[in-house]
This record gives C-alpha cells, sequence and structure tokens, in this order.
C-alpha cells in the first residue's frame, strides 16, 4: 500500500532575531532523536521562558516529535529588520 504523507508551509514574517531564532530551533530539532526531543520539549516547558507565545523553539519541538526531522525553514529580508520566515513540514499519515 503506498504511504500517505501531508506537506506543510507556513509562511510569516518576523524580527531579525525571531527569524534566526527560527532557523536555529529547526536545525537544533532535525538533529534530536526521540528521546532527546522528549527531553529538550520538558526542559523548554519548565525553564521559565515558556509566556504568552510559547517558548524558544516550543512549537518545532513538538512539530519535530511527529516529522522526526523533516522539517526546512528559510528567512528572507523583507525591509530593515522584518524577514520573510517560511516553514515546512513533511508529515506521514499514521
Amino acid at each position: 500500500m503506498d504511504e500517505i504523507s501531508y506537506s506543510i508551509k507556513v509562511v510569516n514574517q518576523a524580527s531579525e532575531v525571531d527569524a534566526n531564532r527560527l532557523i536555529d530551533a529547526v536545525a537544533q530539532a532535525n538533529t534530536l532523536g526521540p528521546a532527546e526531543l522528549k527531553t529538550k520539549l520538558l526542559e523548554e516547558l519548565t525553564n521559565g521562558r515558556f509566556g504568552v507565545k510559547g517558548g524558544a523553539g516550543l512549537g518545532f519541538l513538538q512539530i519535530a516529535n511527529r516529522t522526526h526531522g523533516d522539517m526546512k525553514a528559510t528567512i528572507h529580508p523583507l525591509e530593515e529588520k522584518l524577514y520573510r520566515c517560511e516553514s515546512t513540514f513533511n508529515l506521514k499519515k499514521a
């Protein structure tokens, strides 16, 4: 039977600092195995940086857990201190 998969692309705007944080979060999440992802996720939830908008890369850690390291992120400057961020996630139907 053929495997069904989905590709999700998210595009938004961010400051230079947040855009670079996105790249770092995706790169880090792609290198972690399942046990490491769980540990890092728990760390982000309990390190005091988790707020109304989430934590530093918290969402990407959750997505990485489902995509098994199949995430990509790119940033493109729009104007001074503003970037277009594109994130792509490939999910396989369970």
